[in-house]
């Protein structure tokens, strides 16, 4: 009889195996989730990533840059537009930066400096940056394009694009105006992203002027594209949907918006002509009847050209140094003392308000004050221009006699003439659509009060320099201009524009912007009309110190102004003149203003002309100004 083993031993045996069974399956469980889990990073979390790559392999999405708004004057004459250039771009995973770089700086005449920065950048970009595109020259030539042409298909990673390259035809005209562009950073490009909107490296973003404050309506929205390529991530000629040159647009570029300026770029280059022979200064022309910017002016300027593919570092250097600070928009990014200018608003002060600090002294504008070229007050000198004798009102602002407006300030206190100035909008910044702009200073009692460099202390002194335009009183040429632009249209305070218009790419109105009144000065006709013939009497009268720039048939109404800048120094006194050096004397000389309207009686437009240590204004500011006013109404607007 045949007997059957049992099939397991006994019972210990079979326990045993249980439980080796039961670490078996425990360990078959592990390996299939962690397979799972593994799956599921791939497919799941990491999947896009991966997809991605693979179809790098065969495709690429290229960005298609776009033109940028176009900014014109008012007369429609271009004053920045884009013009077609090829772009080099290198794909940082298909090219072999070891080897090819040395080629690739060869042929774009890249300098070391450049080269360094460009090599850097390529090699830190990381994950599915590396194969987008990075643009690494601007504006090739014709000799650069035909190397890497001719040299394409050794260089693998490297293509050449058509792209728009922004150019500025009036160079250093209005250059501060319009600003200028370069290469956004990444910290900017992660910001923007935040704000939703896209910039890529390489892109160039407006810095400065109307290019920086109108970036978002200018710069338009680039386009994008897909091509096959090779292994190599070279564009193939045809590709699997059948297209040409194996390309199919997913987005088609938009263009910018352009901007129509109130600007006009003939009188820039009337402004500038105006200025020949002098180093340094700024004007400004302003519509005496809408605020509008005709003009604005700084001297020394830079060329924006310049800027768009990045300066060196010594041709940086060579802007951040010149004493003339050619970066500076002297407009509105600096203030100065307004010197003599300031005068006529001492004056409406009084005449508006005319009760003085002392009761039952009231201000009698005929009433005359003697000058003896010198006011002095608690031992203190205050000098004057020269001896004017007996003058009233009239006379003090046609033959610009400080010591009538020494009494003046003295009787009347700086608080009022602080209340005044800051209704005609000094103090404050204009809000003019530029980047920058500084509020100047109009001090009071309370100013002074709180500033340990005095003391804690206000003094009357105080009141009589703010009076002429000095001590701690700071203006900007743009405040200036649309203050007497308010004292020449009775009393209406407008907002400095310049844009008048921005237009989609088709030529449809977006905005249209009217003339933007920020207050209305309370201001007599009677006072008005005083303030105006004293003004007029300045070039016209024989006195006037504008006179020597009198022109029949150009009626102007305008105040001249000679602002200390320097200290008077007691050891300059004991020093010959030949024994300073020339910029030593050049810093020491008075700025030179001179502002005013025309035609007087009918006002049109604000000149504000300012000759950076050009001397006495009536010699230096005051022929410019006269010679802006000329010229446009023989010129601009004929009448």
């Amino acid at each position: 009889m045949l007997l059957m083993a049992p099939l397991f031993g006994p019972p210990g045996e079979l326990s045993e195996f249980r439980g080796r069974f039961r670490w078996v399956a425990l360990f078959v469980i592990l390996v299939f989730a962690g397979l799972l889990a593994r799956a599921a990073q791939l497919q799941i979390f990491e999947g896009y990533e991966y997809v991605e790559r693979s179809r790098h392999n065969i495709e690429r999405t290229r960005e298609i840059p776009t033109a940028r708004g176009v900014i014109r004057d008012a007369e429609g004459q271009l004053l920045a537009y884009n013009t077609p250039a090829y772009t080099a771009y290198i794909t940082p995973e298909f090219f072999d930066i070891a080897e090819d770089w040395p080629t690739v700086v060869r042929y774009l005449d890249l300098g070391p400096e450049r080269a360094g920065k460009l090599r850097e950048r390529l090699t830190r970009l990381q994950g599915l940056k590396r194969y987008q595109p990075y643009p690494v020259a601007e504006n090739l030539d014709d000799r650069q394009l035909a190397l890497l042409t001719a040299h394409h298909a050794e260089l693998d990673g490297l293509s050449v694009e058509e792209a728009p390259m922004r150019v500025y035809p009036l160079r250093q005209l209005a250059a501060h105006v319009l600003g200028y562009l370069n290469e956004v950073s990444e910290a900017e490009i992660e910001r923007h992203r935040a704000e939703g909107y896209r910039y890529l490296p390489g892109d160039r973003i407006g810095r400065t002027g109307l290019e920086a404050v109108w970036e978002r309506e200018l710069r338009g929205t680039r386009g994008r594209v897909t091509v096959i390529v090779n292994a190599k991530g070279v564009e193939k000629g045809k590709d699997p949907f059948g297209a040409a040159g194996g390309r199919r647009y997913e987005i088609e570029p938009v263009p910018g918006n352009d901007l129509i300026l109130s600007l006009n770029a003939r009188l820039e280059a009337i402004v500038d002509q105006a200025f020949r022979g002098h180093p340094a200064g700024a004007a400004v022309v302003l519509d005496a009847r809408t605020g509008f910017v005709l003009a604005m002016y700084s001297k020394p300027s830079y060329d924006p050209n310049a800027f768009i593919q990045g300066l060196s570092r010594a041709d940086a250097q060579v802007l951040e140094q010149n004493p003339f600070l050619p970066l500076h928009d002297k407009t509105a990014m600096d203030h100065y003392f307004p010197g003599s200018l300031f005068k006529p608003f001492a004056a409406l002060a009084a005449l508006e308000q005319p009760a003085m600090l002392e009761p039952g002294d009231l201000f009698d504008p005929a009433a005359r004050f003697r000058c003896e070229g010198a006011y002095e007050l608690a031992g203190q000198r205050f000098r004057c221009t020269k001896v004017h004798g007996l003058v009233d009102l009239h006379e003090a602002i046609v033959q610009s006699c400080n010591v009538y407006f020494f009494q003046l300030a003295r009787r009347m206190g700086i608080d009022r003439l602080a209340q005044v100035a800051r209704e005609f909008g000094f103090g404050e910044k204009t809000g003019i659509a530029l980047s920058k702009e500084v509020p100047g200073l109009v001090p009071d009692k309370d100013w002074y009060r709180s500033r340990p460099e005095y003391g804690f202390q206000y003094r009357v002194g105080y009141a009589l320099l703010a009076a002429i335009g000095q001590g701690n009183t700071k203006v900007t040429l743009l405040q200036l201009a649309a203050a007497y632009a308010a004292l020449a249209n009775g009393g209406y305070l407008y907002r400095p524009q310049l844009v008048k218009e921005v237009l989609y790419p088709d030529g449809r109105v977006r905005m249209s912007f009217a003339p933007e009144l920020v207050r209305r000065i309370e201001m007599t006709p009677e006072n008005q009309r005083k303030l105006v013939d004293a003004l007029r009497g300045v070039v016209e009268a024989p006195q006037g110190t504008a006179h020597d720039q009198w022109t029949p048939g150009l009626e102007i109404a305008g105040k001249t102004g000679t602002a200390e800048v320097a200290r008077r120094r007691r050891d300059r006194v004991h020093r010959r003149r030949d024994q300073r050096s020339t910029e030593e004397r050049y810093r020491e000389r008075d700025h030179a203003w001179f502002a005013g309207f025309a035609p007087a009686d009918d006002p049109e437009i604000v000149v504000v002309v300012l000759v950076e240590h050009g001397g006495y204004g009536g010699r230096y500011a005051a022929p410019i100004a006269v010679e802006i006013f000329r010229e446009y109404f023989k010129r601009i607007a004929p009448r």
